[in-house]
């Protein structure tokens, strides 16, 4: 069975180093040291702010294969498009290698409208390749949304 490419890793500053990563999975475990907002929408799909008076409260959840919430950021009030790029607090793992969903979500009172989602697989991350080791830094790109997760690996026992 063919293995599918995933998404690209790219270096701090942005360019791409790979094209396609492939993985062992099981062999590592991704820990999450950041989540950095690099473009947004700012607007819905119906063309409307996603607040009335202010920018977006931005924050994300990380959702595991279970459907179980794995880790939830602070919220970010009224972020506008010069606060970008905007980082989201909090380190966490990611201890099951199979799929996980990132939201971004703007926070209401009556609870988060979904700003955009990314599917992502961390067992599949975790070993680009022969003489290659896992990425550090892997970027999303869905619509008008730009993400960019910094990580850091364990060596499972």
């Amino acid at each position: 069975m063919p293995r599918k490419p995933l998404l690209r890793e790219a270096s701090v500053d942005g360019s791409v180093l790979t094209s396609c990563l492939y993985a062992v999975p099981g062999s590592m475990r991704a820990v999450v040291t950041e989540v950095e907002v690099r473009s947004v929408p700012f607007t819905t799909d119906e063309n409307e702010r996603w607040d009335l008076f202010s920018g977006p409260d931005l924050f994300c959840e990380v959702y595991g294969p279970s459907g179980d919430l794995v880790h939830a950021t602070k919220v970010v009030s009224d972020v506008r498009p010069s606060d970008l790029p905007l980082t989201l607090e909090g380190t966490f793992s990611l201890t099951d290698p199979g799929p996980h969903i990132l939201r971004l979500l703007d926070a209401d009172i009556g609870g988060g409208e979904i700003v955009n989602r990314v599917a992502f697989e961390p067992g599949r991350l975790a070993d680009s390749g022969p003489g290659a080791g896992p990425p550090r830094c892997v970027q999303f790109e869905e619509g008008d949304t730009k993400l960019q997760m910094s990580l850091s690996w364990k060596q499972l026992p």
